[in-house]
């Protein structure tokens, strides 16, 4: 098979093997589909905001007996910085202190917070997690389980860990006849919380089935749903439309794609979003990761039909020669940071390292300083 045989070999050969594959007719159409190719982002006007390198740590995962790993999400809180494990068969809620001097991050831990208990009949593939202020516990998303028929959810715990309450999805997140629209271990990914409004936004990894398809390697993916939800309400208030860039990649091995991985609400009329693309076959070399700016005129959650716009903010690719560790890892959590030193806001991205079960990947923390040139917020 293809697979067993570029496994034998080293990268170059691999991509010489793939480019022979091909006849001549064959790669004129993908030169002609690479040069008309484009991704649905914009370019950022006069770089009226911009993101800036300030530091980045590898969490060693020392203390097997806790089970650190696999973190898909992050928030801060008061210098304590919580981050969900996806282990579906163990989920746990981990906690570091986060402390900062200049320019540099000072973390130390990470320990056990939560041992959570999953529902019986329930599955949790937890991906987001949002610390409530005031005591009042999280905000999670779990992707659940399609292959065995449980739904991706949204649901509050409080403080240990008992789930307290459910969020209604619409009809196409829930499971019907033994069928659904959400692509399995692709669901609810990106989930961000607002706690002056007392809302959130969320968002899957991949276009619904209803929707369409997701991103290939020269074609962006088909539009998929943003939602906003009204807690006090009770009720989804807003919905606008959004694309995924192309795979931005070439694999040496038969398998990418490039999906949304987080959601960071900056204010009313700004999100962030965290898209990872994955080209097997580079090794640790694999992950390529790019953030999005979302802005409107109008306020997102009120848009009464005017445009959502995207803008590449930055492609992580440009920050790794300034980075401690070697490469850009799988990116899976995003944040609000610290502040700066000189008063900026900030944020933090973190990796899920897989538990290991690719190849070597790392859990990395990310610091990217915010650079505001005009009163966007």
């Amino acid at each position: 098979m293809i697979v067993e045989y570029l496994n034998s070999r080293s990268k170059f050969t691999s991509a010489i093997f793939i480019f022979n594959s091909f006849n001549s007719l064959q790669l004129l159409i993908i030169l002609t589909f690479f040069l008309a190719s484009c991704g649905v982002s914009k370019k950022l006007p006069d770089k009226e905001i911009k993101l800036t390198y300030l530091d980045d740590i590898v969490l060693a995962r020392n203390n097997a007996k806790v089970g650190f790993g696999g973190i898909s999400g992050i928030d801060l809180q008061n210098d304590t910085l919580y981050m969900i494990s996806d282990r579906g068969s163990s989920p746990r809620i981990f906690i570091s202190s986060l402390k900062v001097n200049g320019e540099k991050m000072q973390l130390t831990g990470p320990e056990l917070y939560l041992d959570l208990e999953v529902p019986e009949n329930d599955y949790y593939d937890l991906e987001s997690i949002n610390k409530i202020q005031g005591g009042k516990g999280f905000i999670l998303s779990s992707e659940g389980n399609i292959k065995k028929q449980i739904a991706p959810s949204i649901f509050q715990i409080d403080n240990l860990g008992n789930r307290i309450r459910e969020f209604d999805l619409p009809l196409a997140y829930q499971i019907k006849n033994s069928t659904s629209a959400v692509v399995h271990n692709r669901a609810i990914e990106a989930l961000s919380y607002d706690p002056e409004n007392n809302t959130f936004w969320f968002a899957t990894e991949f276009p619904l089935k209803s929707e369409g398809k997701p991103p290939k390697l020269f074609r962006s993916g088909d539009k998929q749903t943003f939602i906003h939800y009204n807690i006090a309400k009770e009720k989804i208030t807003e919905r606008f439309d959004y694309q995924l860039d192309p795979i931005p990649k070439f694999p040496l091995l038969p398998y990418a794609l490039n999906g949304l991985t987080g959601i960071l609400r900056l204010d009313e009329k700004h999100l962030i979003t965290v898209e990872r693309g994955f080209s097997a076959g580079w090794g640790k070399h694999s992950n390529r990761v790019k953030l999005f700016l979302l802005r409107s005129n109008e306020k997102l959650a009120h848009l009464k039909d005017e445009p959502v716009e995207k803008y590449l903010l930055l492609d992580l690719k440009t920050i790794k020669e300034k980075m401690n560790a070697d490469r850009i890892d799988n990116i899976e959590g995003i944040c609000e940071g610290p502040r700066s030193a000189d008063g900026s806001r900030t944020i933090l991205l973190i990796s899920d390292d897989n538990f290991d079960a690719y190849n070597d990947q790392i859990t990395q923390l990310i610091w990217l300083k915010v650079e505001n040139k005009i009163d966007l917020f």
